[in-house]
């Protein structure tokens, strides 16, 4: 008999299946009062710059990841913009943190099926049963795809993988060649394992027992990692569709893409929602060196309490 690692439940299955998503953003700040609402920050320039020095700087990019809060509808609304914008001749791609494996087979047949836009995508995916935010807040992002002419990519494994990798470890995610090649058990510090828990920890407003945080950071370094290595292998250019914790460059997606792809340009931007108290960039994590290129400040969604709901 097999004894599983970490005994998971249905209510911490639905923490692991919703992605690192930070909880905690109550209420959004006044936007005509903030002076960061839609300004675009610079971490390497420390500074501000204009949408056409973005787009410059994206221009020779290999890879663009665009980080969000995933129920934010003016973040799907830039990450729209963005993509319509990047100056890229070539064939790419976009790949989506919220297709995984499974749902690859019924995106083909959509996508050989001659679509008009988006008709019929969120039925092909059965969005409605995925758990990610309405598709209202994603379908712009896919049109903006598809207009493009580029591809959609799955870049997540299943609800079981997700399972099979808090139960047996991240190999359960990953094929051996690609856990040689990244050796992603090694690759962090038991320092950085424990600020990567701490944060988990938080982002959920401390309702995961704690005897699983370590079973929660093995799923998202295995996330990350598995998008990284269908990002590389789909070979070519790519912007990325995800979460802010997955884009960031310190121990995120890019970490390991950089290491499939030493040559490669690797660009990330996140999506910051504003808080009313906190008025310069360094006030905010997504908004640092280690963890981003770019950061474009947008109003807070208003959530209410979320802790509230959760036992």
């Amino acid at each position: 008999m097999t004894v599983l690692r970490h005994p998971i439940t249905w209510l911490l299955l639905s923490y692991l299946l919703a992605g690192c998503v930070d909880t905690r953003q109550r209420t959004a700040a006044e936007p005509a009062a903030h002076p960061l609402l839609d300004q675009i920050w610079s971490t390497a320039a420390q500074g501000f710059i204009g949408m056409d020095e973005l787009r410059h700087a994206l221009a020779n990019a290999d890879y663009v990841l665009l980080g969000e809060n995933h129920d934010n509808p003016a973040h799907h609304k830039l990450q729209a913009q963005i993509i319509a914008s990047l100056a890229w001749p070539d064939p790419a791609v976009a790949g989506f943190e919220q297709i995984h494996t499974e749902q690859a087979t019924a995106l083909e047949a959509w996508l050989q099926s001659a679509p008009d836009g988006t008709s019929g995508l969120d039925t092909a995916l059965d969005w409605e049963q995925s758990g990610w935010p309405d598709w209202a807040l994603y379908e712009p992002v896919f049109a903006a795809v598809l207009a493009r002419g580029w591809r959609p990519l799955d870049l997540m494994f299943p609800a079981a993988t997700v399972r099979a990798v808090f139960s047996g470890g991240i190999d359960a995610a990953l094929r051996s060649d690609v856990i040689e090649q990244l050796q992603p058990d090694a690759l962090f510090s038991p320092e950085q394992r424990l600020e990567m828990q701490a944060l988990m920890a938080d982002s959920h407003c401390g309702r995961i027992p704690s005897e699983h945080m370590a079973a929660m950071v093995d799923v998202q370094i295995a996330r990350d990692a598995h998008m990284a290595w269908r990002l590389a292998t789909s070979d070519k250019r790519a912007v990325v569709i995800t979460g802010n914790g997955h884009a960031r460059r310190d121990w995120g997606v890019p970490l390991f893409l950089q290491q499939l792809r030493p040559e490669a340009k690797i660009v990330s931007i996140t999506l910051t929602e504003l808080a009313a108290d906190r008025r310069e960039p360094g006030a905010y994590a997504t908004a640092r060196p280690t963890w981003t290129d770019f950061t474009l400040f947008t109003a807070a969604q208003d959530r209410g309490d979320p802790c509230a709901g959760i036992p």
